[in-house]
Parts: C-alpha cells; structure tokens; sequence
C-alpha cells in the first residue's frame, strides 16, 4: 500500500518537473559562432541598482535621458536617478563578457516550486504557474499543484490557485512575496477507508529572496500554509456506519524553486 502511493508520488512530481521544464527550454535560443564581431550598446546604471541596455536616443548632460530598450521601446530617466552611462561589449556586465542578470519587467512567467509543509509530521509539495508580469512588483497567474501533507495517512489533494507576485527590488539577490489562495481538491483513498470528499479554501503567503540568473532565476523562501479538507470515510462496511471529518492543515511551508 506504502508502496503503490510513493510511486504515485514520483509519478506526479516528474511529471510537473517535466512541465516546469518546458519554459525554460523555450527561453534559450540556439548559439551561434562566438567569434562574431564585437557590437557595442549604451548602459545606463541607476542609482538604485538596476543596469538599463540599450541605444541612446538623446541625451544633455544634467537633462533627461531617452533610451530605445533592447525590446525596441523608448523610456525616459531623470537625470536624478542616473548614476552613470558606459559603452560596453554586448552580452557583456560591467565591460566583462559573461552572463549577466536582466530582470525581465513585462511579459509571460513561469514558476515552478518544492516545498516540505511543516506541522505535525513533514509533508511534501510540487506547484507549477505561470502568469503575467506587469512589473517588478506586481505578476498576477494560476497555477496548480499536488501535495501530500501527512505521508502516513491519505491526504493527497490538488491545489487550484491564483497567485500574485512581486520583487522589492531590481538587483541579482532581491526578496520577494508571494500569496497563493484557491480550492485544494482532496483525492478519495479507498485503502484508507475514503470514499468521497470535499473541497477546502487554501491560503498561502510567502516571503523569500529570489538569486538571479541569466534566463532562469533560484529562489528559496519561508511561507504559512492553510489547507481545510472534508473527508467521507467508512471505517467497517459491517456497521453501515459513515464518519465525515472536517479537516484544517496549518503548516510552516518551506519551499525553493525556479523562475523562467
């Protein structure tokens, strides 16, 4: 019995593994010859941490200054917030060549997350979402998940959830938040005498920090876990008896992830 519903685990969690993975393949375009000839682009550095790139449109000492982003759109930067504007090699940070951490601020994410739910016994989750970023501090998505807070009894339940998401700055190591709420949908267990459900609001805010990287981003952060569930369960068929158990799981969520 233990048996069966461990493989059902490593069966579930490869496969949201496998789909969280599908993002970030599609994010890395082929490479060519890297001994193409050097091209140059304007950087502008912040004085709050972040690095725009780019093409200077115009630009006074002491005066607003246009920038075309590499995406193609034109911003304009107060001469108060600039702290400095370099030429550099493209694809390079800070004039070395290397990978660097651009913080993507409009379009299409993806999130994929483990966690190790924390109460009365260690439970483990897989999640997967993905959404739209309208700016660092704000992304709004849904996502959906499988988890199993009590691997000694049967409380195996998919989470359906909307989500919101931002960073509280622009720079490589930044914190974050994150709150999940939605309907977690217990799955019925006959091996365990289960056989209806119920299901229950889940609510899950979060706090981490988030470490950049050059296409895919790690992050790791500590969150609160509620999780209410209803179970029908017929103990001993003989005594034509049901019990219904009413169910809250509160738990301390740890959890590390990628973000595409």
């Amino acid at each position: 019995m233990n048996e069966m519903k461990y493989n059902i685990h490593i069966l579930v969690f490869s496969l949201l593994t496998l789909i969280g993975a599908v993002p970030a393949g599609a994010q890395n375009p082929s490479g060519g010859d890297t001994r193409q000839q050097v091209t140059y682009q304007d950087v502008v550095y912040l004085r709050d941490g972040s690095v725009l790139r780019g093409t200077l449109i115009q630009w006074e000492y002491g005066q607003p200054l246009t920038l075309r982003m590499l995406g193609g759109q034109e911003i304009t930067i107060p001469d108060a917030d600039i702290e400095k504007v370099r030429q550099e090699v493209a694809g390079s940070y800070n004039g070395k060549r290397g990978h660097r951490f651009v913080l993507k601020e409009r379009g299409l994410y993806y999130l994929f997350g483990l966690s190790f739910p924390v109460g009365t016994e260690v439970g483990i989750s897989a999640t997967f979402s993905m959404g739209y970023r309208f700016n660092q501090y704000l992304s709004i998505g849904g996502g959906i998940g499988y988890e199993d807070l009590e691997v000694n009894w049967s409380s195996q339940i998919i989470p359906v959830f909307l989500e919101t998401r931002g960073y509280l700055t622009k720079k490589k190591i930044a914190p974050y938040y994150h709150l999940r709420a939605g309907l977690g949908f217990p799955l019925a267990n006959l091996n365990y005498d289960i056989v209806a459900t119920e299901p229950g609001i889940m609510l899950n805010p979060e706090v981490g920090v988030r470490f950049g990287g050059r296409d895919v981003h790690f992050y790791m952060g500590v969150g609160y876990r509620l999780q209410k569930a209803t179970y029908t369960v017929e103990p001993f068929w003989w005594e034509n008896r049901t019990d219904v158990d009413h169910l809250t799981y509160r738990r301390l969520d740890f959890k590390f992830g990628l973000d595409f």
